[in-house]
């Protein structure tokens, strides 16, 4: 017996409460984004010269640059906060999620009742995969500090070269932009990872109470999936047993081989075939 569309429609599923996460986080930068302008304009408005251009040698003045750094790195240091918040929780109800549908899917098609509960500390093992090395609170972390440096280069390299108001804010905003992008990359890089953990962990459950099983290697099937993807597709193994990829890499489950190259952006998933 075959679980293939109960896992596709689970990563549907699973691919909404994403996007929802993902919504969050934009619009916390889009605020931030409107914060750094409000400060940013108030600092012009007060120390630029006739022709609105702040230099750096004014803002140098009376430790104005060091306020002036210190009310981003709160505004910045908020919206990490809170998009750590957001991922979290997010990533605990994917995991949730995908345990308790990949249970009642199983039980549905063996007729047979797997005993089985959620452990934090499997939960939170889940969340901190490393991926390069990195858990999930270190990735985090090396974002908000990534963005504060960022943002603060920025505007240094503005002051120095005369910007007017609006030159340095399409600056802040390019920068906020690309660590958006970033932090929706992580969102469905982990998403994606912890639904198949929680998959993979459910099922596990059933495996140790006698269910055989073999679990097949599925692609998203478009031309976006990674050449070294490709070949994996149909690929099978007994339950226990890793995939191997092309390059040697393996792993029990897509998303969580542990290669960066591999897991970011991975939308493989595994069904499975019970003997």
């Amino acid at each position: 017996m075959r679980i293939q569309k109960e896992f596709e429609d689970l990563q549907k599923y699973i691919d909404k409460l994403s996007f929802q996460q993902e919504k969050k986080i934009v619009k916390n930068y889009a605020v931030v984004l409107k914060d750094l302008r409000s400060i940013l304009s108030d600092v012009y408005s007060r120390y630029s010269n006739s022709n609105g251009i702040l230099s750096y040698s004014e803002m140098s003045k009376y430790n104005r640059l060091k306020v002036f750094e210190r009310e981003i790195i709160s505004i910045l240091s908020g919206i990490t906060r809170d998009n750590a918040k957001i991922v979290k929780a997010g990533l605990k109800n994917v995991y949730k999620e995908s345990f308790d549908i990949t249970k009642d899917a199983i039980q549905s098609k063996i007729n047979k009742t797997i005993r089985g509960v959620i452990k934090d500390d499997i939960l939170e093992l889940s969340l901190q995969n490393p991926i390069s090395g990195l858990t999930l609170n270190k990735r985090l972390e090396r974002n908000r500090a990534g963005i504060i440096t960022t943002i603060n280069e920025q505007i240094t390299q503005g002051l120095v070269k005369g910007e007017s108001y609006r030159q340095m804010s399409d600056r802040i905003k390019g920068r906020l932009e690309g660590d958006a992008t970033k932090a929706v990359r992580i969102v469905r890089t982990e998403s994606h990872r912890v639904m198949e953990d929680g998959k993979y962990d459910s099922l596990n459950y059933a495996s140790n109470q006698g269910v055989d099983m073999e679990k097949t290697w599925l692609t998203a099937g478009d031309e976006a999936v990674r050449s070294k993807h490709k070949s994996m597709n149909d690929k099978s193994v007994k339950f226990d047993q890793d995939f191997i990829l092309p390059d040697g890499a393996r792993g029990q489950r897509p998303g969580s081989i542990g290669v960066a190259e591999h897991d970011i952006n991975c939308r493989c998933i595994f069904i499975i075939d019970i003997k």
